[in-house]
Parts: structure tokens; sequence; C-alpha cells
């Protein structure tokens, strides 16, 4: 029987010792709000941020590894119109809308919430390079009440076949 290892009773041993550490750091932020109720057709204002500093549309995100970003989330929407509003949520990175469009219909006098979920590339998230990451939501009659949404943005890994 062969032992690989560090110990006394390894008949061979790795080069030097490995510290795992520094290795698969990944970048990640949250976001919570709106501050307030602005009019749709335009950015929210996220009233927390977990890595940031005051309320801003801007969510910051420097990917670490990768540049393999997922970002999801929630808005929620409140419809007093009087009829039923189609809402549309897009998420941004640096005012320039990425992924699809989240399209719902909200009926009158109620709440809806409309998830989100849209992946960058390398390309679009370059490790090392600062991007702010928005939600632009468009619609007309509705609100989006304080506190009732919700943005995550997670550097994911790559898979190494």
């Amino acid at each position: 029987m062969k032992i690989i290892g560090r110990g006394r009773y390894a008949s061979e041993t790795y080069p030097e010792p490995r510290d795992s550490s520094a290795l698969n750091t990944f970048a990640r932020n949250f976001a919570r709000g709106p501050e307030g109720s602005p009019a749709t057709g335009v950015q929210l204002l996220w009233n927390s941020i977990d890595v940031g500093i005051d309320p801003d549309e801007d969510v910051p995100i420097t990917a670490r590894s990768t540049g393999i970003l997922v970002i999801s989330g929630a808005i929620g929407i409140s419809n007093n119109s009087g009829a039923a509003i189609i809402m549309t949520v897009r998420v941004q990175i640096d005012d320039s809308s990425i992924g699809s469009s989240f399209r719902a219909t909200v009926p009158d006098a109620s709440f809806a919430s409309i998830p989100f979920l849209v992946e960058t590339t390398p390309l679009d998230t370059p490790v090392g390079e600062t991007h702010n990451i928005q939600v632009l939501v468009q619609g007309d009659g509705a609100s989006t009440p304080a506190d009732e949404s919700s943005i995550s943005i997670q550097e994911v890994s790559v898979a190494t076949g």
C-alpha cells in the first residue's frame, strides 16, 4: 500500500502545503427596497445595500473569480389603478438592459411579486471590474411599495469538465 500525504508514514509527499483559503472566493451583494414608491419607468432606488453606501439605484459588484454572475430577486407591485395592468421588469448592467424582460399582469386592487433571474457572462462582467446592477420597472398606474422588493447578485463557479 502506497500512502501519499504529509505525515511521517507517507511514502510520497505533496511539494508544498495547499492553502485553500484564497481559492474560490466569489463576489456577492444584496439589496432591499425600494426607498418609497417611485413612479414606474424608472430604476428602483434601493434603501438597503449590503455592500454599498447610501440608498441608490446602483447595486455595485466586482467579479473576483469567474465573471459569471447570477442576478435574481423579486419586485413587489401594488395596483390600485382601477384596471389590470401589465408590468415589465428588466435587469440592467451600467444602465443597459441584459437578458429577458419579465412581464406580469397585475389585477386591480391587488399586490403581485414579479420574480426575475438573469445570468451574465465574463464579457458582461469581467473579473476585477466594478459594475452597477439596476432594476428597471415599467408599466402605468402601479406603485412599488417600500421594502417589498429584493435583489441578490452572486458570482458562481465555472464547470470544469
